[in-house]
Order: C-alpha cells, then sequence, then structure tokens
C-alpha cells in the first residue's frame, strides 16, 4: 500500500506540474530580439519632462528587433524615482500612475543607429507596481554637462504595464524590421525625477536620449560604485561588514587560498573595451598584532566563456585537482597598502572582466573603501519587453518540465498497472 501511495503522490505531483502556472516563469510570449530585464543594481535615466505634453525635458529611446509579425499590444518597462528626501530606502514618487507619452520610430542605421520617422504614439496614465529590492541604485541624467550621476540614491522601483486600451489602433510590426521605443514621463511637479531602469541585456547600438528641441546623443554606461567594509579578527577570521554595498551574494567568501573576496558586478566580458578602476583604501589597526595583504582581484576571460554564467567564480569551483586551480578564473594583483595609511590607486586592464573583487588576508585590522570601475564606451540598454496578448508558449526550461511531468505520469500509470498484474485476486 505506501508503493502505491508514493506512486499516486507521484502522478499527482506530474499533474500538478502540468496544471501549474509555468508562464510566470519569465516572458515566453515576448516579440523582440530578447526580453530586456532590469539590471537591480545599475542605473535609472532620467526621462522626465513637464506637463503638459509635449513639455520641456528629456525623452529616452532604445531599439528592438521584432521576431513576430503583428500589433504591439503589451509594453513592459522598468523605473524609478530619484531621491529627495535622503533616505535611499523610501519611494519618494509623485504618483503610482505617471502620465506617459509612449513612442514608436523606424530605424535610422546610423551608424550610430537612432529613431528616424515616428510611426505610432499613445498618451496616458500607465499603472505602476512597486518592488523593493535589497540592492541600492543610482540615478543617471545624460542630459547634465559631464552627466549627472548619483550613486547608491534609491532602493525601490517600478514595473509599467501597459496594455493596449479597447479601441485604440495598435501599430502593426513587421518581423526582422528594427524599431525605437521611446519613453517620456510628463510630471507637473519637476522637484519629482522619474527614470527608466537600465538592463544588462544588450541589443545592437546604444540607448539614445533627446530633449524637445535637440537631436538623439547616445547613452553609454557610465562608471559603478561600490563601498567596501571588514573587519578582520585576531585568527584572521571575518568577524563583521558595517557598510559594503551592492555585492554579489553573501558578500565576503573564504578562498581555498586563504583570501577573502567580496564580488561586484562589471558588465559584460568584452576583449575589446578597457576598464579603468579607481580605488580608494584604507586600513585601520583593530589590535596590537595588525597585519594586511591586498590586492585587486577580477575574473578571467575563461571564467566568461566557461564558468557559470550570472555570478562570479566561488569557493565551491575550486575543490581541488582534477578542478582548475584558482588562477584559471581570478587574477590577482597584490598591491602595497600600508595600514594608517590611505592611499587612491589607478588602474586599467587591458579588457573589461564581467567580475572585480576587493581581495584581504588580515588580522586585527578594519579596511574600508570604494571602488569605481568603468567599462569605457560601454553600450546602456533600457528595461523594456514586447509581448502579445496571445495565449503563453512554453519556454525550453518550461518545456522540460512539462516532459519530466509526462514522464512522471507515464511511470505512475505503468507502475500502478504492474501491481495489479502481480497482485494475487482475492477470494
Amino acid at each position: 500500500m505506501k508503493k502505491l501511495l508514493l506512486l499516486v503522490s507521484v502522478t499527482a505531483l506530474a499533474v500538478g506540474l502540468l496544471a501549474s502556472p509555468l508562464s510566470a516563469q519569465g516572458w515566453p510570449n515576448h516579440k523582440m530580439h530578447h526580453p530586456q530585464l532590469p539590471d537591480l543594481i545599475g542605473w535609472d535615466v532620467n526621462a522626465t519632462s513637464s506637463y503638459p505634453p509635449p513639455g520641456q525635458g528629456i525623452t529616452l529611446a532604445d531599439d528592438w528587433m521584432c521576431m513576430k509579425s503583428g500589433p504591439v499590444e503589451d509594453i513592459h518597462f522598468w523605473g524609478s524615482w530619484k531621491d529627495r528626501d535622503g533616505n535611499p530606502a523610501t519611494d519618494d514618487s509623485l504618483t503610482s500612475m505617471p502620465w506617459f507619452t509612449l513612442r514608436i520610430w523606424s530605424n535610422n542605421p546610423g551608424p550610430p543607429s537612432r529613431p528616424d520617422v515616428m510611426l505610432w504614439e499613445w498618451m496616458g496614465e500607465i499603472p505602476g507596481v512597486p518592488s523593493e529590492p535589497p540592492t541600492l541604485e543610482g540615478w543617471y541624467d545624460p542630459s547634465v554637462i559631464e552627466y549627472l550621476l548619483v550613486n547608491n540614491d534609491h532602493i525601490p522601483y517600478w514595473r509599467y504595464d501597459f496594455l493596449l486600451p479597447p479601441g485604440t489602433t495598435p501599430f502593426m510590426q513587421d518581423s526582422g524590421s528594427v524599431y525605437w521605443l521611446s519613453i517620456t514621463a510628463h510630471l507637473w511637479d519637476l522637484s519629482y525625477q522619474w527614470g527608466w531602469k537600465n538592463s544588462r541585456d544588450h541589443f545592437m547600438d546604444d540607448a539614445v536620449w533627446a530633449d524637445p528641441a535637440g537631436s538623439w546623443q547616445p547613452i553609454v554606461e557610465p562608471p559603478r560604485y561600490n563601498i567596501f567594509n571588514g573587519w578582520f579578527d585576531r585568527f584572521g577570521e571575518l568577524a563583521a561588514d558595517s557598510g559594503s554595498t551592492n555585492f554579489y551574494g553573501d558578500g565576503w567568501y573564504y578562498y581555498p587560498s586563504g583570501w577573502y573576496n567580496i564580488w561586484f558586478y562589471n558588465n559584460p566580458f568584452s576583449l575589446t573595451n578597457t576598464k579603468n578602476i579607481t580605488l580608494y583604501v584604507n586600513a585601520t589597526a583593530w589590535g596590537v598584532d595588525s597585519s594586511l595583504t591586498f590586492a585587486l582581484n577580477y575574473s578571467t576571460p575563461l571564467w566568461s566563456q566557461e564558468g557559470v554564467p550570472g555570478r562570479p567564480p566561488l569557493p565551491g569551483d575550486f575543490p581541488g585537482p582534477p578542478a582548475p586551480p584558482e588562477e584559471d578564473y581570478i587574477v590577482r594583483d597584490t598591491l602595497d597598502v600600508l595600514i594608517g595609511f590611505p592611499e587612491i590607486f589607478t588602474i586599467t586592464l587591458p579588457y573589461n572582466p564581467e567580475w572585480v573583487s576587493i581581495d584581504v588576508i588580515g588580522r586585527d585590522v578594519v579596511v574600508d573603501g570604494w571602488i569605481e570601475h568603468e567599462c569605457v564606451t560601454t553600450s546602456l540598454d533600457l528595461a523594456f519587453v514586447i509581448t502579445s496578448g496571445e495565449e503563453d508558449i512554453p519556454t525550453l526550461n518550461e518545456w522540460g518540465m512539462l516532459i519530466l511531468a509526462l514522464l512522471l505520469l507515464a511511470a505512475g500509470t505503468i507502475a500502478v498497472v504492474r501491481r495489479r498484474k502481480t497482485v494475487p485476486a482475492e477470494n
């Protein structure tokens, strides 16, 4: 009976998998090259203009390639409000439903490519769905000379879902064609500012910005900025971290080689872009037997080609032979940091690694500082998804779950049938 109950449970699991809303996992019904999802430790780029439209301010635009001909019925995008009260954790929003202007443009291939002729326009309020990830995001205004850049500006962000209102004529896109989506947020109180969130998912050229009287200008990725802090006790172990920002995962990781690493995302790997790094380090003695070895670390090209996507090389990747040594995936440049003598280092790398890290071996010492790292002329893209109103089509992962469910269902059915054949008939 226990075996039969187990088989029934497995069968029920399979049925549950088949009945579950698998389409909630991602954007299986997108109609563009790929969804450009938000970078939660990136930037919100100012797209604010005065009300009523057209207003005075900034418009942003980014391009996409149509992958399925038909109407553009749904547009999803992400944005945040610039901090105005000095507390990044509060959401300084003027309204949950800003008045937006959405436009679709033809493509001028350039170079560089940019919007050409306006093909479709809609104006109105779009409701936002708030979210509060445990990360600090930056604010970026490309229209200001030398650009206005505020690191660690705010935490909350919003997703906006434009669903084509009944009676509104949709834009008809053609498969294989490139178009541009532009967004402007119109506000009657310009002490508030709204920004369109950037994306790590790059496509073709840079996103662009324009003021009402100006031409389209490309937007490049600004430098990323991170704060690090670590207190290492007399045993050389990490005792506390009281201020690091936007680090990967759990923060400090201990490696077989004896180093503590704290990783920061650094833009997509590129062999053609150089990396400029400015690093400030302040080491303070916290006992009578203080010592410190300090290094700047970054991931190798081999890690970006062979490693696990979406994360840096972690201690579990180096369990010992025959696993690769740390040097295959991590480059460590030891720097001459003296306890009690703060110092700034300027470093240029010949390529752009995906991850950078601060590495410490120390006892009775507090190490704190900041790192600014810039991938020179890296493209900045904006977060949006063009979808259809059709039934969702499973992704490859979802097809895998469906097949697993069918196999489990088949296995349960076969096993139950076999059990019925082998159990003697009761008199």
